[in-house]
Order: structure tokens, then C-alpha cells, then sequence
């Protein structure tokens, strides 16, 4: 079930991805901002995410950064959520886009890491392809929930867009357990030639490691 969490958590963080494109025609003609103006935010919005998931990637495989995943969620959701309150100001509106661009960011590296975690050798293609497939499925959605919130709302209903975000953090407050985040890169190293020799964490496995139960099995 915790692999199952991280799939439907990456198909919720994706839904806010495509957000911006959708509602760029709306930003034009209700805001008056210039075609230049309005690509410009989804520019700053994809080079943010982009360029700093490595920086994000490198610092949690140092150590030095585990963001957990449903504060990645809540920032990439909150800010794309509630972005139809403040285009009246487009530099709030820019901070918002960059806001969202942060928690998409946060989120990726973190939770790549835990799917590599979950999947011995055998399975781990197929683990992380389903993965991926979430996000692209998130991205597919993204437009249909802003085409709906709109069409009900207006532009200040996207804020209806937060609610899946909110279910699946609390879900992933109960799936996840409070200590699963990842083996540290000092606990790889220090583990030495004994790594190979170790078999990878079932779901069912890092389930139950916040109670202290771990049972290595094969998937």
C-alpha cells in the first residue's frame, strides 16, 4: 500500500502542472496581460521546477535535505489551488507560479528515491514506470479539473483544485510511515560490501517499519 500512495500521490502533484497553460487565454483576455507577460509565467514556473529538482535530488542523496512528501504536495497544490485569487497583481500572481514550481520540484527527487527503495532489481522497472505513469496520468487530468472549476466558478475556482490535494495528504499521513523517508547516504556507505547482500523493502516491508515490525520478503 505504500507504493500505491507514492503512484497516487505522483498522479495528484501532476494534476497542477498544466494548470497554467489552461488558463492562460483566461489571464489574457480578464487581466489584460500580453501573450509575452502570460508565457513568461509558465516559463518561470517550468525552468524553477526543472533547475531545482536537481539541486533537490543531489541534496537528498547527501543527507543534507529530506523534504517530507505532503508538504511537497501541499506547496505545488496550495499555490496553483489559490493562484485564480490573486491575478489582479501579477508579480503575486509570478510568486504563486514559482510557489507551485518549489513543491513540484520538492516532490519528484524524495519520492523517486522511495519507489528505489521499495523495488528489488527485478522489479524495479516495472515499480518505476508505474510511477511515471501516475504523473502522466496527473498531467492528462490537470486540464479537465481546471475546464470544470472554471466553467463552475470562474477563475477563482480552481481553488476547488485543492481538494484532492488535501485527501491525499491526509491518506499519506496514515499510509506513510512518520519514519519512511530514505536510507541515508552515510547508512549506504556504511554498510559496505553487506549492501548487495541485502534484499530491498516490500511495501508491505516499509509499511510496517514505524512500528518496528520488518519483515524481508520477496515481491
Amino acid at each position: 500500500r505504500t507504493f500505491v500512495g507514492l503512484a497516487a500521490s505522483h498522479v495528484v502533484t501532476d494534476i497542477y502542472s498544466p494548470v497554467l497553460p489552461a488558463i492562460l487565454p483566461l489571464l489574457i483576455l480578464q487581466n489584460g496581460y500580453s501573450y509575452f507577460l502570460a508565457g513568461l509565467l509558465v516559463t518561470a514556473h517550468q525552468l524553477t521546477s526543472s533547475f531545482t529538482q536537481p539541486i533537490v535530488g543531489w541534496l537528498y542523496d547527501t543527507d543534507r535535505l529530506t523534504i517530507p512528501i505532503p508538504v511537497a504536495i501541499f506547496f505545488s497544490s496550495f499555490f496553483m489551488a489559490f493562484i485564480g485569487l490573486v491575478t489582479s497583481n501579477y508579480i503575486l500572481t509570478m510568486m504563486f507560479a514559482i510557489g507551485a514550481a518549489l513543491g513540484h520540484a520538492f516532490f519528484h527527487p524524495g519520492a523517486l528515491g522511495l519507489v528505489s527503495r521499495l523495488a528489488e532489481g527485478e522489479h524495479r522497472g516495472k515499480l518505476t514506470s508505474l510511477f511515471v505513469i501516475g504523473g502522466n496520468l496527473g498531467f492528462a487530468i490537470g486540464p479537465l479539473l481546471v475546464g470544470v472549476a472554471v466553467s463552475l466558478y470562474g477563475i477563482n475556482g480552481l481553488y476547488l483544485l485543492f481538494i484532492p490535494a488535501f485527501l491525499m495528504i491526509v491518506t499519506l499521513l496514515k499510509v506513510l510511515p512518520r519514519n519512511f523517508t530514505k536510507t541515508g547516504a552515510g547508512d549506504a556507505k556504511s554498510s559496505g560490501a553487506n549492501a548487495e547482500a541485502k534484499p530491498a523493502l516490500t511495501p508491505d516491508a516499509a509499511g510496517e517499519a514505524a512500528t518496528g515490525k520488518i519483515h524481508i520478503k520477496a515481491v
